[in-house]
């Protein structure tokens, strides 16, 4: 009986616990001619039953998966008695690789297919003429991940102070994704974070560009490479470049000459107006030049400071502000002064009540009087009625007084733990509607929203009254230190608030927290919402100005010096994607408040 030796280099197996692949030669194989009934490999005429396939292991993709990749070497052999003529190897529609001698070993070039599952149709047509064949899917994987860079887009501009730069990417590979990393810097400054979900398919990459330890003055830039790469549990990578500007977000600063402690105000020709403890008051124009100014009247010999921040009538044409011993009006086209009434007001800003013409402002109770809600004529400041707002002389009115939506209810706080509603449908009668008592002073301004008047004070809650003045009790909040700045709402309702105990709260309409963020204290300056969510606040000292989501997560913070001890008390002002905020430095700086790239 002839004895008949296979002899073939075959095939690719894989190392499954490293889940790398590594190549290994099939040892010579012997066969000898039986019976024909258990011919195995076939050795006389007739046709096969079946075909052996050796060097492939069929099988989905998957994380476990043994992958074929570059060209693989296939034998085939005839099962059931017999011998082939020819043997052939189709991968779907069009490819088809054939052999007609033995010991029929083909090549499947598998650089030639897409990666992922393919389908292969092995056939023998056996020396009797009768054809045998199967169906095997088996995994493709030459490359690394299909990989996407979703944002930022190619042409986003990174602010060097961001450091919630997000990076979204979509990853995909037959074999499952391992791992994603994003990079970015350039020559010799470099940053790398890891993405999550490492697995993908859609990952998120957060990068800090504000600890590249980039610098450069106003207006400056600098082109900055993110390169994205993802591994697949076989080690093989794939990268995605892209180039992005960075730049500083401070657009300007503008000395004002003094100390700037309360808030800016905007005016409809894009101009702001600026107060400082100097006691002089500036418009800015949009890009950093000052337009016109105006000092204070003397007192003791200096210029009275301001005291509060400036508010504008309707039509933009009068700024109205406090100082330490008035209240004024200066023109805004000219920073000539329309009016002024002397007085004590400390920190109460003005209201406006455009619909009759009036001015509400908070009035220290000097010389043995009580302190008072006092209403002057917008155009020439004549004084038109007032009324207490505390219950002890000489006391103090620092709290802002706050319209209702009607016109009719002008709110305020007082040193003696009182909100105080004072009806103002005839503003020469003012009179009182309803008082609510606190546990502590309140030197806020009240919040009017939604139906709700809201208000913070030294008692450290955040207390909701309805427009009758009884407290909600669905409402409930407390903090562990004192509120000295207002809280202000977004568009969706969330309410935020800065503490002394150095947290900055987003409440929902239940007063539950449903987030915070370690901000360091705020006093006196309040948040400020901007466009799509965002969120600004100041920390006041050393004095750091934070652009936030609407979650309160960081996207990026602003110092005016690494070794500047002075502070932010102001509150910013935001603009359509412009964020103007001043500092006891004497600056007012401006600075890029455009979201994020999402």
């Amino acid at each position: 009986m002839d004895v008949l030796k296979l002899s073939a280099k075959m095939g690719q197996t894989f190392n499954s616990s490293a889940g790398r692949p590594r190549r290994t030669t099939i040892a010579t194989m012997v066969f000898a001619c039986l019976p024909a009934s258990l011919i195995p490999l076939g050795c006389g005429t007739s046709d096969p039953s079946d075909i052996a396939v050796f060097g492939l292991q069929a099988g989905d993709c998957g994380p476990s998966a043994v992958a074929l990749f570059g060209k693989v070497p296939i034998r085939l052999a005839p099962i059931g008695g017999g011998d082939f003529s020819r043997v052939s190897l189709r991968v779907g529609a069009s490819t088809t690789i054939e052999d007609d001698s033995a010991p029929f070993q083909l090549e499947l070039d598998t650089t030639q297919l897409p990666d992922g599952k393919a389908q292969l149709v092995i056939s023998g047509v056996g020396r009797g003429g009768d054809t045998v064949s199967k169906n095997l899917d088996v995994c493709v994987d030459n490359n690394g991940p299909q990989l996407t860079l979703l944002a930022p887009k190619a042409d986003a501009s990174v602010g060097i102070e961001d450091s919630g730069l997000r990076v979204r990417v979509r990853a995909t590979d037959p074999l499952g994704v391992k791992q994603i990393t994003a990079t970015l810097g350039m020559p010799g400054v470099t940053q790398q974070r890891a993405c999550d979900p490492p697995e993908g398919p859609d990952a998120t990459c957060v990068l800090d560009p504000g600890k590249l330890s980039l610098s450069f003055g106003t207006a400056g830039s600098a082109t900055l490479s993110l390169t994205v790469t993802a591994r697949d549990q076989a080690g093989r990578e794939s990268q995605v470049k892209r180039e992005l500007k960075v730049k500083t977000r401070l657009n300007w600063r503008y000395f004002a000459g003094g100390p700037i402690r309360w808030a800016v105000a905007n005016l409809p020709s894009g101009n702001v107006v600026v107060g400082t403890d100097a006691g002089t008051v500036r418009l800015v124009d949009q890009s950093g030049k000052e337009v016109c100014g105006w000092v204070a009247p003397a007192f003791n010999g200096r210029a009275e400071g301001i005291a509060s921040a400036p508010t504008i009538n309707a039509d933009g044409s009068l700024a109205i502000f406090t100082t330490t011993k008035h209240v004024c009006a200066i023109n805004t086209t000219n920073c000539k002064s329309a009016w002024c009434q002397s007085g004590l007001y400390f920190r109460s800003r003005p209201a406006i009540d455009n619909t009759k013409a009036i001015v509400y402002v908070g009035r220290y109770g000097e010389n043995a009087a009580k302190g008072t809600l006092v209403a002057y004529r917008l155009a020439t400041g004549a004084p038109v009625g007032s009324t207490p707002i505390t219950e002890t002389n000489n006391a103090a009115v620092v709290s802002s007084p706050t319209i209702s939506a009607d016109g009719n209810t002008v709110y305020i706080g007082s040193s003696d733990f009182k909100l105080y509603a004072i009806d103002s449908s005839d503003p020469t009668k003012l009179k009182q509607r309803w008082t609510y008592k606190t546990g502590a002073k309140i030197e806020t301004r009240p919040l009017v929203t939604g139906g709700r008047i809201y208000i913070t004070g030294f008692d450290g809650q955040i207390h909701a009254l309805d427009p009758a003045g009884a407290k909600l009790s669905s409402f409930t909040f407390k903090a562990q230190a004192p509120f000295t700045s207002e809280a202000i709402s977004s568009v969706d309702g969330t309410i935020y608030a800065g503490n002394l105990d150095e947290w900055l709260y987003a409440l929902n309409s239940s007063g539950k927290e449903v987030n915070k963020f370690k901000i360091g204290r705020m006093h006196f300056t309040a948040p400020a919402a901007g466009q799509k969510g965002t969120v600004f606040a100041a920390q006041t000292k050393p004095g750091r100005l934070y652009g936030l989501t609407s979650k309160l997560a960081q996207v990026w913070s602003f110092r005016p010096s690494a070794n500047d001890e002075h502070e932010f008390r102001a509150t910013p002002l935001v603009v359509g994607n412009a964020l103007y905020i001043g500092n006891t430095n004497g600056f007012l700086y401006s600075l890029d408040a455009s979201p994020p790239e999402q």
